[in-house]
């Protein structure tokens, strides 16, 4: 079994605890003109009829179904989608996979109307400097009051999506997609979703970052880095037992470790 140190836990732990200022009722009782939806890139099948198509990856997969819970509730008119292309031109983009499930026929239940969905398919914007960057853009242009929006995302991103919209002076409201299901599901086991998600390597992946956007508020670091780090990356899990691996890699890599097995 994969071990995973007290101290990354710890600060999920606290990561969630300094998020219960936004009480989830006081959150959820309100209604949004917009909801934008965190984007956590697509990976690609590993084997089968579908081999090296595109999906979601397990973040983007929960916090899509997260975002239709909202919209269904009617705690939202507008869905905005990132397209966070992991894999460039090769394949579908995350913002399509999500606007395709958000937009799918459900049994009993309303899809999201096509019209209702705003996806902004920059080819560039694989980074949360440059999602936020385009968010404040896109509200500028539209007269869209940045308080009349809910920025949804998961608990380890959200102090540095908080930390570059104060960078842009957007005074959105973030909120967690496992509280949303937590909320609209009260069964949601969020004692086994602790046990099972690999914090440490999230947080080594995440730790730098939001350390850098404490100063870096609009996100010139990464935007001047992307060129020689590279700009697209998948993040996922991989089953291992009964624990997860955490996958970040390019998607490059990706892409040639998936098609090099044909």
């Amino acid at each position: 079994m994969k071990y995973e140190s007290p101290g990354s836990k710890i600060l999920f732990m606290i990561e969630r605890v300094a998020n219960r200022h936004d009480n989830t009722t006081e959150i959820l009782v309100r209604h949004y003109k917009c909801l934008v939806v965190d984007p956590y890139a697509v990976n690609l099948i590993d084997d089968g009829p579908r081999k090296g198509q595109a999906r979601l990856s397990f973040y983007s997969a929960f916090i899509t179904n997260a975002a239709y819970e909202l919209y269904k509730a009617g705690n939202v008119d507008n869905i905005i989608l990132f397209s966070d292309a992991s894999f460039g031109d090769e394949t579908k983009s995350t913002g399509d996979l999500m606007k395709q499930a958000l937009t799918a026929s459900r049994k009993d239940q309303q899809s999201v109307p096509e019209d209702r969905i705003v996806l902004f398919d920059d080819k560039n914007l694989n980074s949360t400097p440059s999602q936020v960057k385009r968010l404040a853009e896109y509200f500028k242009q539209n007269g869209i009051n940045p308080e009349e929006v809910l920025y949804l995302t998961w608990d380890y991103h959200m102090e540095r999506v908080r930390n570059h919209l104060e960078g842009y002076n957007l005074g959105v409201k973030t909120f967690s997609a496992v509280k949303v299901h937590k909320h609209f599901s009260p069964d949601f086991n969020l004692n086994k979703l602790d046990e099972v998600l690999p914090y440490e390597a999230i947080e080594k992946m995440e730790g730098f970052r939001r350390k850098l956007s404490r100063f870096d508020k609009k996100g010139y670091i990464p935007l001047i880095l992307k060129p020689v780090l590279g700009g697209s990356f998948t993040l996922d899990n991989q089953r291992e037992g009964e624990q997860l691996r955490f996958m970040y890699m390019s998607g490059r890599k990706r892409l040639q470790e998936v098609t090099a097995n044909r």
